[in-house]
């Protein structure tokens, strides 16, 4: 662990609570308001004091809401998505490098657009399955597809978010730079696209 001794070479001092120690994901700070802290935050969003990286994840239906009300099939709905994602990849990237270097800290828990991208690349790689399988439980679960396929994308990915199983919780507690903060989180997206992929197939065959 390092104590931050020499903050004078930051561009801004964070205001830490007791010990001021680096890479503590629950210090108490006070970053500047800028763009790259909006993006970083998710617009405030990570910085509500209760399950910063779930509600991270909810944050992200902003973005599914507007592209399925303007898509008329889930081909463009797709490549919107992956419009999207890669857009939000590289400048989320590029905020929280710059959110760590003017913060001393590391995967803060207020970062959560490591969060909204997870989301993101799973409705880039399995919509169309994820949308069939939320038609198929609305036969039993009364809740529109619509919301449902959110739903159904949120409650998986928020599993392997938490519990890390496999290599995303070497990503996550080994790797020590910004990519990494949001690597782990597209590698649970990932796992998450192939178990509703899976999940859709066989129950598409069922019913």
């Amino acid at each position: 662990m390092l104590i931050v001794s020499n903050q004078k070479k930051l561009k801004y001092i964070p205001k830490y609570d007791l010990s001021a120690i680096f890479n503590n994901k629950s210090a108490k700070i006070n970053p500047p308001l800028t763009w790259y802290t909006l993006i970083a935050n998710w617009f405030f969003v990570g910085r509500i004091p209760f399950m910063p990286g779930t509600l991270g994840s909810l944050a992200s239906f902003p973005v599914y809401y507007l592209i399925l009300v303007y898509a008329t099939s889930h081909e463009m709905a797709t490549q919107w998505f992956w419009i999207s994602f890669a857009a939000l990849f590289f400048l989320g990237w590029y905020a929280v490098e710059k959110f760590e270097e003017n913060t001393a800290t590391h995967d803060h828990k207020s970062v959560v657009i490591d969060e909204v991208l997870g989301m993101l690349l799973v409705l880039c790689l399995c919509f169309p399955q994820a949308y069939s399988l939320a038609k198929i439980l609305y036969k039993y679960i009364d809740i529109r597809p619509f919301y449902l396929c959110f739903g159904i994308i949120f409650i998986v990915f928020r599993y392997f978010d938490i519990r890390k199983p496999l290599f995303i919780k070497y990503i996550d507690k080994k790797m020590n730079s910004s990519l990494s903060v949001i690597l782990d989180d597209l590698v649970a997206g990932i796992f998450t696209a192939i178990v509703i992929y899976v999940v859709s197939v066989i129950l598409g065959k069922v019913f």
